[in-house]
């Protein structure tokens, strides 16, 4: 477990390399037994992002698979991961979770901050899968050999465009799960499992955007923004989640409501997003006085002419960054990673070139 102690420091450089990371909500216990839950979209960059946002060493569960990966064993290996045995990998493994379920107890008597991720996938869904029973399982187990519960909580992840760099990502830390009312029932309580599970879930749908379909991304933020331009209202990253959040919400009531009168607003919002897109412009923009530097500023963003007059720092720019950000596509390519593993495959990849 050599980068266990160096984990969230040597995560948060590798995210905010990538990303344009941001942070937000309340923060993890810095000491003491701590259960951290959180969704599933994008590979090994997901704990990179849970790491980040405890600010303390975290030990995930992690698919027995990865152990023997090529090209990410040694570093799963090295945090102090848990193995995983799941059915799809190998049934006849699966009898091995018991010393799974040991090891995350003993870890967990012992103080640590133990993270799972509940869905059991990793995805490009477009909201929280289903969940699995492991996370309360685990919770339970735990609290039953030790008597007593400890916290359970939600980090959220919320990443715009996933495999494309210095993309806007965001965590956020969620109030603790309240369970005490059975955090003595034990994991053989098939009432309590599903309970609790019912409530992690909850519990995640909070911290994350759920949407439809991929493709009402734009609507849903788009709304948000003129939402919040119209009102000036807060503008901090968790309070713009929990309006996008909720935007998703509002539309899905609608969409299923049956009610067709919410069609050509929603026509009207995707119009106008584009045409905000093609000028560089935001919803906020729009209410701006019309001052000298205001234009100006935006003149200097949005003509590409004036790009001239920094040609010498492109140059140099394209020099140094070029190359390696090609060889890294290059890289990247050759692994033919999914959907879901590219964002893991630049990371990597580029830290090594």
């Amino acid at each position: 477990m050599w980068l266990l102690p160096a984990l969230s420091r040597v995560s948060a450089f590798a995210t905010r390399s990538y990303y344009r990371f941001a942070l937000a909500g309340a923060e993890v216990p810095r000491g003491g037994p701590v259960l951290l839950v959180a969704n599933h979209p994008n590979s090994l960059i997901d704990p990179a992002m849970v790491a980040t946002a405890a600010r303390r060493p975290v030990r995930f569960l992690a698919k027995s698979s990865l152990f023997s990966h090529p090209a990410v064993g040694w570093l799963v290996r090295g945090a102090g991961a848990i193995p995983v045995y799941r059915q799809q990998d190998n049934p006849a493994e699966m009898r091995r979770n018991m010393e799974m379920f040991r090891a995350v107890h003993s870890a967990l008597a012992e103080g640590a901050a133990i993270a799972i991720f509940p869905e059991g996938i990793s995805h490009s869904l477009p909201s929280v899968a289903a969940l699995k029973t492991g996370a309360a399982r685990i919770a339970l187990g735990a609290a039953t050999l030790h008597g007593a519960g400890f916290p359970i909580i939600p980090i959220g992840l919320v990443v715009r465009d996933k495999g494309t760099f210095r993309s806007a990502a965001l965590a956020i830390v969620g109030a603790p799960v309240q369970w005490d009312d059975m955090a003595v029932a034990g994991v053989d309580s098939g009432a309590a499992v599903r309970t609790l599970t019912a409530r992690i879930d909850v519990a995640l749908r909070a911290v994350t955007v759920n949407l439809d379909q991929w493709e009402d991304a734009p609507l849903v933020e788009c709304a948000e923004a003129i939402h919040a331009a119209e009102l000036g209202v807060a503008r901090d990253d968790l309070t713009r989640h929990e309006r996008v959040r909720d935007t998703a919400r509002i539309l899905e009531i609608l969409r299923h409501s049956g009610d067709p009168r919410w069609e050509p607003l929603a026509a009207d919002v995707r119009s106008h997003y584009r045409t905000l897109d093609r000028l560089g412009l935001r919803p906020y923009d729009l209410g701006e006085a019309p001052r000298v530097r205001a234009a100006v500023g935006w003149t200097l963003r949005t003509l590409p002419l004036l790009a001239a007059l920094a040609s010498g720092l492109a140059a140099v720019g394209i020099v140094i960054f070029w190359i390696p950000y090609k060889l890294t596509n290059v890289v990247t390519h050759i692994g033919r990673p999914s959907e879901d593993t590219v964002s893991t495959y630049k990371v990597l990849g580029g830290g090594l070139i």
